[in-house]
């Protein structure tokens, strides 16, 4: 895992696009993309995964005084039988200890979107319950 600055690159947003389509059956928007994930608010960088030289994944990843929070990760559709969600998760809970940090949140969670199912492997955790505003560990 390479942890680099934000950085928009045409690369990046092919794999993207890719991504978006295989998995959520949509078409990705350049615009979209750039504002969502290019303007930082909060200390943000991008993780970069590479196998033989070839770029295969990247995500997003905030940073506060005592969490690192992973916003997104994409990774080229090909290579999915890798199960890179689950391998940037280890490797950022690595770097975030590695930086003396609390916490790592794994990011957002439906239960009923099989395509986040792998966060639940990781455990304990906490859950906002937004009805009642509070968290609660698992």
């Amino acid at each position: 895992m390479l942890i680099k600055p934000l950085e928009y690159r045409e690369e990046i947003f092919n794999i993207y696009k890719e991504h978006s389509l295989d998995r959520f059956n949509q078409t990705a928007n350049i615009e979209d993309f750039i504002e969502t994930f290019f303007y930082d608010t909060v200390p943000a960088f991008q993780s970069e995964y590479y196998l033989n030289g070839e770029l295969i994944a990247f995500g997003f990843i905030d940073m506060s005084s005592e969490a690192l929070s992973s916003v997104y990760f994409v990774f080229k559709t090909n290579y999915k039988f890798l199960s890179l969600g689950t391998y940037s998760i280890i490797k950022e809970i690595e770097y975030a200890k590695s930086l003396g940090l609390k916490y790592y949140y794994l990011g957002y969670y439906i239960k009923e979107n099989h395509h986040m199912s792998y966060k639940n492997k990781f455990k304990p955790y906490d859950l906002f319950d937004w009805k009642r505003g509070k968290w609660e560990g698992i």
